[in-house]
């Protein structure tokens, strides 16, 4: 087989894997999503952390992180990780720090409908998405089975505000 023959498919599909790479990026993250919150195999996406629009082939990344990404992404033990977006594959310290960060926000309302997001994660709604919302019926019952999950205040961190200090008089 001659040379030019072997180098255009491998040329295309070359290319074709550059292209996937951002997709392919962020498989990890919602593989630790699902563990940290034993949700199964077809549970949950990368909507999870993200907006994006389908129709228009948009694709997640750090440009449309909805509440939920951007409470994770402020999360102190995740930014002790350093830069994971273009990561692959997680090593051991990586995930275990991922899922830490992920336990922590776990009983913050990142999106403010009233949710913890381990409240909406477990009943099916989106933790970044104020529109999707558990029934009153569905989070009373999975409160009344679960006490320890309900919505706790976002340290100042989180929440994307500095504290304000006031200044002493010497």
């Amino acid at each position: 087989m001659s040379p030019t023959k072997i180098a255009a498919p491998v040329l295309i599909l070359s290319f074709v894997w550059v292209l996937s790479a951002p997709a392919l990026a962020l498989k990890p993250f919602l593989g630790e999503v699902r563990k940290a919150f034993n949700l199964g195999e077809d549970e949950g996406s990368c909507r999870i952390c993200h907006t994006f629009d389908d129709t228009k082939k948009e694709k997640p990344t750090e440009h449309n992180v909805n509440a939920f990404g951007k409470d994770l992404s402020r999360n102190k033990t995740f930014r002790s990780l350093g830069e994971l977006e273009e990561v692959e594959v997680l090593n051991d310290k990586q995930m275990a720090g991922v899922r830490a960060a992920l336990l922590e926000i776990a009983r913050y309302d990142s999106d403010g409908d009233g949710a913890s997001n381990i409240e909406e994660l477990k009943l099916g709604t989106g933790p970044g998405n104020p529109k999707s919302t558990p029934t009153a019926d569905e989070l009373a019952k999975y409160r009344n089975d679960h006490p320890d999950t309900t919505p706790i205040a976002k340290p100042a961190e989180a929440s994307g505000t500095k504290k304000s200090r006031k200044k002493e008089d010497d």
